[in-house]
């Protein structure tokens, strides 16, 4: 059905569902990226009631959809949504249509995201056919899915397979788009850059990574923050060749270039400053490089990550989705660590403000957020507050998952640090021994889960002098580690210190000083 007669009524709305698809389009270039999904959705439903989910016109409503699923990082779903676009593009147009190639190359760019990488081959190669078939009508495109079957070899280590395919599209952007091109630079760049990390194949990466900067100067200008990397690349290729002078003058021209774009986060510069440190460190320049440290100040990798997760969760999936919810978390996690408390209030606060709208008071995702805000409320002694949103969270998990659950078992254990740090012993040790218990029951007795409960019981006897009890319970503790069990071996060193602490304080000093060597051991291994 793909070229029916339509009614006035169906006329009528196919016209709606082309211009919601305009206006979700508009949308989209303006990468307000969370707007455009009812519109897409709407669209597509339409199209489907009016010309058939076997139309052409339903399969560029589906390559939306795509795309969307795409920025939004769900893999899987923009998967179903190109192949399905794919085949009916095929069936309706036939096997060498320009969409078809298009749709083919956004499923490979979706199976490379969702680290199917064998997968990811096939789309892109049936890609490549079509346009060879083309001749030079597809030969702008055909360099482009080179690019992207060299790009893949190159990433899952296959390089005599990237090679050919990175020459033949750098000779191919030459042929189309003039030799000073920016894809010309940039396939040259590549193509420089595993010559350069890979000395097997005997090339010279120099003139590529000379010609790349070349093109970008010319092209973009020398304060460009792409020009600015091309600039940092040739700087590392002169100083892992003992070039040192040369590296220099190309090394500041970089960093002079990043510092004129300010906008620029720190985890798209911090790489090639880090390099320029390492540089300045082995030509026995300390102090240059600690005050250039200094200068640039703190900088967390895992807060600025959370953050730009964020910025991109409230642009890809808006301001009201659960998505943004979890990033909200990560990011009030990340405020905690850095104890930065009235941030990560606000950040959990609207997690669970976004969650208990979009999900409702009583799902099971709703104690993520209550329990970030009960530790803020504990550090603020704020007990009586705290407790409320433990018991709301084990409410929600006694009523979702049952009290024989792992998470139950933690909000028992969120209660008797309460309890502990209110000073009320007795109801402390009964909730700690029976989180210990469901970790036990659940997860097994040579689980992480037990480990973990065992040494926060452990840790409780500890800080209220009782002493034997403590070392009675680090006894089930070691005998739990010393099997192979998925315990991170800092994990394991703090097991094995507040060991020696008890054995310390109960007079067994050489046991003691044996479990402080071993924790000593695995702190340096992991340093």
């Amino acid at each position: 059905m793909t070229n029916p007669e339509l009614t006035t009524e169906e006329a009528l709305r196919l016209e709606e569902s082309r211009t919601l698809t305009e206006a979700a389009n508009q949308l989209w270039l303006e990468t307000r990226f969370a707007e455009t999904a009812p519109l897409y959705e709407q669209a597509a439903t339409i199209v489907a009631a009016v010309l058939g989910k076997k139309s052409t016109e339903y399969a560029y409503a589906l390559t939306n959809l795509g795309n969307l699923s795409y920025v939004r990082e769900q893999y899987q779903q923009a998967q179903e949504f190109y192949e399905r676009a794919a085949e009916i593009i095929e069936q309706n147009c036939g096997p060498t249509h320009d969409d078809l190639v298009d749709t083919l190359n956004r499923l490979g760019d979706t199976l490379f995201q969702n680290q199917q990488y064998d997968d990811a081959e096939t789309p892109y190669q049936r890609a490549l056919s079509i346009l060879e078939q083309k001749g030079e009508a597809g030969l702008a495109q055909l360099a482009e899915v080179c690019m992207k079957l060299a790009h893949l070899y190159y990433f899952v280590g296959r390089y005599d397979d990237a090679e050919p395919f990175y020459l033949r599209a750098l000779h191919t952007f030459e042929q189309v788009l003039g030799p000073d091109h920016l894809e010309v630079a940039r396939s040259a760049g590549q193509l420089a850059r595993m010559y350069y990390l890979k000395s097997e194949f005997g090339k010279d990466a120099e003139p590529l990574y000379l010609r790349a900067l070349t093109i970008s100067e010319n092209e973009l200008g020398p304060d460009h923050p792409e020009t600015a990397e091309r600039m940092y690349r040739l700087a590392d290729f002169y100083r892992h060749s003992q070039r040192a002078d040369e590296a220099e003058p190309l090394y500041q021209k970089a960093m002079s270039a990043l510092d004129a774009h300010p906008e620029l986060g720190e985890l798209e510069t911090m790489w090639m400053r880090s390099g320029y440190l390492e540089f300045l460190r082995e030509t026995d320049r300390e102090e240059t490089a600690t005050e250039l440290e200094q200068q640039r100040g703190a900088w967390n990798v895992f807060d600025d990550m959370c953050r730009n997760e964020v910025r991109m969760r409230e642009q890809t999936h808006g301001p009201d989705s659960p998505e943004l919810a979890t990033s909200l978390e990560n990011l009030g996690h990340s405020c905690m660590f850095l104890n930065n408390y009235e941030e990560a209030e606000q950040y959990y606060l609207r997690a669970l403000s976004i969650r208990e709208a979009a999900l409702g008071p009583d799902d099971p995702t709703i104690p993520a957020s209550l329990n970030g805000l009960a530790r803020i409320h504990r550090i603020r002694n704020e007990y009586d507050v705290a407790e409320k949103m433990v018991q709301r969270s084990a409410a929600i998990y006694r009523s979702s998952l049952g009290e024989n659950s792992v998470e139950y078992g933690q909000t028992q254990e969120h209660l008797a640090l309460i309890a502990s740090e209110q000073k009320e012993f007795p109801r402390a040790e009964e909730l700690f021994k029976q989180a210990v218990n469901i970790y036990k029951d659940v997860a097994g007795a040579e689980s992480r889960e037990h480990a973990e409960g065992l040494f926060h019981l452990a840790h409780f006897y500890a800080s209220a002098d009782l002493w034997e009890t403590a070392d009675a319970v680090l006894i089930k503790l070691m005998a739990i580690i010393d099997k192979d069990i998925d315990v991170a071996d800092l994990e394991k060193a703090d097991y094995f210190e507040l060991h020696a602490t008890v054995l310390e304080k109960i007079g067994r000093v050489d046991e003691a000083k044996s479990q402080s060597d071993r924790a000593r051991e695995m702190w340096a291994k992991n340093a």
